[in-house]
């Protein structure tokens, strides 16, 4: 039986100085240093596995192991059963007691200041790690689902560790296989899941699009324990044979996360292929753990079918069932629905604003310019968000653009200036509204109604996250009604949303503003547009060497035309730029004789009070 111990650190760690002629033969990619303790403690402990502790916290990651090399533990001690939070805590640390979390991962919940489970992870763990159950759980947007499922697999890897053999080891495929809808939501739970994997050797892979093929063939050839995958990259690569994944169906733990989207019909074709491809392997079916986790239990959204005139409404367990009939659950899981009836947070305050549709640039304005922060605004495509782009460059908002068609670095980009700044402006497609990372948004702007209900749940829950107080505004216009009441009949029971308060007078002195914005980009989009398409058919005819028929060519007007409409839309957005550089002032005030009365008379600003505090203002005299 190995020797038992804890150690206590008494100096500092101290970096190891090695020639780099020692490591130039070795694949040492992800080595950052190696570091020494020459004076610790050894403090004896009676249980029957080793535990090392380390009271230091200079030294926050281990080295990796050895690429191809015996697996072995810290100090080349032998990979033993993994110290749970029962047997090692500290004093704040205490809630985590009795849920069975490893040592290793407990001391990175410590650093990283989780003190205390959410609800849906104190529901889950027990069930997961204790029962081995598989499980199904919902519960709001930013209660901390990823931890959920993550713990129990770090404790599932570390447990298997412990008893498998090296030639068992190098046959092994993937232990566990998490699939996600979207790269960045992929990305951001492989990081989450590293953060809480520091203090061990299990190694995290994204499979996604957009990174570099020979890259991800390195990256997978270490032989990583967890992948993270979107199932379109992960399916492409396991129909071209690659070594490690192709060895996904003898995965011991799935999980699915965002399950009502991942499972949209006609959405990911290549899930069904996965989960088919997985499920063949029926002896390790039975033994396999799996996890649902979702937003919410309305989890088949099923998309546009034929019309037929009697509604039909599936019930939840309905819905579940099939669900797990489908992804080949074992036996029945443990259910934990922790959504609220409205399925949105208490510190969300919902609102709306009905306007017409071309009156919702100047509604978005109003609320950008009266209110700071971070602003989230979503729209139903990406023509939609181009259009914004360009209006809200000339309003000098600095818009960052956020959509499927982007490169996914300029992706992750934009979503770090987001965050960076206190006051910045985001204008997304769907692919933001599904559990991405980013703190602290203030509002969350509908400019186009949610085609459905799943999407308006996720789209609100960027904001209001973590207990604290955010705000959603849906600009309705009058065809969007339909879309709109479909979603306060199943959330709000018919109820409408609040009306947004608008001050009408700062409403009317944007409208020159917002007006003169529209029609430069709308000029300068017709003479680009016009000139993209002469130059189309200009090539096309030099390719097939045919003369040009200028009768189908657009008139963009002669060289001096256009150096005067370029003169004039210079002119146009000087003009923009001084209006928008006047303060905003509610009238009655004279800046010609501002002591007249006798004492100084300050300007009331338009911009004072919070989004939150004003809607929420209204909806008090409502109840009234």
């Amino acid at each position: 039986m190995a020797g038992v111990f804890h150690v206590r650190a008494k100096t500092q760690w101290k970096k190891v100085e090695i020639p780099t002629e020692l490591l130039s033969e070795a694949n040492f990619d992800d080595l950052i240093e190696i570091q020494e303790l020459s004076d610790y403690e050894i403090l004896q402990n009676d249980r029957d596995h080793v535990a090392l502790l380390l009271s230091s916290p200079e030294l926050k990651q281990t080295p990796p192991r050895p690429i191809g090399g015996e697996r072995v533990g810290s100090f080349g001690a032998p990979r033993c059963l993994p110290t749970t939070a029962d047997t090692q805590t500290t004093h704040n640390m205490d809630a985590w007691n009795n849920l069975g979390v490893p040592a290793e991962v407990l001391r990175a919940l410590r650093e990283e200041g989780f003190t205390s489970p959410t609800p849906i992870q104190a529901l889950a763990l027990p069930s997961a790690i204790r029962d081995r159950l598989d499980i199904v759980g919902a519960a709001e947007t930013g209660s901390g689902k990823t931890l959920a499922f993550a713990i129990p697999i770090l404790h599932f890897i570390l447990q298997q560790e412990n008893s498998e053999t090296e030639e068992d080891e190098e046959e092994a495929g993937p232990v566990a296989l998490i699939l996600e809808p979207t790269r960045e939501l992929a990305l951001q739970v492989k990081k989450h899941i590293m953060a809480a994997a520091r203090h061990t050797d299990i190694k995290v892979v994204t499979v996604v699009g957009g990174m570099a093929p020979q890259k991800q063939a390195r990256l997978l050839r270490r032989k990583p324990e967890i992948v993270v995958a979107t199932p379109g990259r992960l399916w492409e690569l396991i129909e071209e044979g690659e070594d490690h994944l192709t060895k996904i169906s003898q995965v011991r733990q799935l999980v699915m996360d965002e399950a009502d989207r991942m499972i949209e019909k006609g959405h990911f074709e290549e899930l069904t292929k996965i989960l088919s491809f997985i499920n063949s392997n029926s002896s390790n079916q039975r033994s396999r753990q799996t996890y649902v986790f979702s937003a919410t239990l309305s989890l088949t959204h099923s998309g546009p079918q034929r019309q037929i005139k009697k509604k039909r409404k599936k019930a939840s367990q309905n819905k579940l069932d099939e669900l797990v009939e489908r992804i080949g659950m074992k036996g029945k899981p443990k259910v934990i629905d922790l959504t609220r009836k409205e399925a949105t947070v208490q510190t969300l305050t919902e609102t709306r604003i009905n306007c017409r549709l071309d009156e919702k640039d100047l509604y978005l304005y109003y609320l950008l310019r009266k209110y700071g922060g971070r602003t989230l605004v979503f729209c139903n495509s990406k023509d939609c968000i181009r259009r914004l782009v360009s209006v809200f460059k000339l309003l000098h908002r600095d818009p960052l653009p956020l959509h499927a068609d982007m490169h996914q670095r300029q992706r992750l980009k934009n979503l770090d200036k987001f965050t960076e700044k206190e006051t910045s402006l985001l204008l997304a497609s769907d692919v933001a509204a599904r559990g991405l990372d980013i703190p602290n948004v203030d509002h969350v702007i509908h400019y186009q109604v949610p085609r459905t209900i799943e999407n308006y749940v996720h789209r609100s829950g960027r904001t209001a996250r973590a207990n604290k107080e955010g705000i959603s505004v849906t600009l309705v216009s009058p065809d969007e009604v339909h879309n709109y009441r479909k979603i306060v009949s199943e959330l709000k029971q018919g109820e409408d949303l609040p009306d947004f308060p608008i001050q009408v007078e700062m409403l009317n002195n944007l409208k020159p503003l917002v007006a003169l914005a529209i029609d430069i980009d709308k000029k300068e989009h017709k003479f680009k547009s016009d000139k993209r398409h002469n130059g189309w058919l200009h090539k096309a005819a030099e390719e097939m060497d045919i003369d040009m028929d200028e009768d189908l060519l657009a008139d963009v007007g002669s060289s001096q035309e256009q150096e005067q409409l370029a003169s004039e839309l210079n002119g146009l957005k000087k003009k923009l730029a001084s209006l928008i550089q006047r303060p905003m002032v509610q009238a009655g005030f004279s800046g010609r004789y501002p002591t007249k009365t006798g004492q100084l008379v300050v300007p009331k600003s338009f911009t004072e009070g919070s989004a939150v505090q004003e809607a929420r203002g209204v909806k008090r005299k409502l109840k009234k």
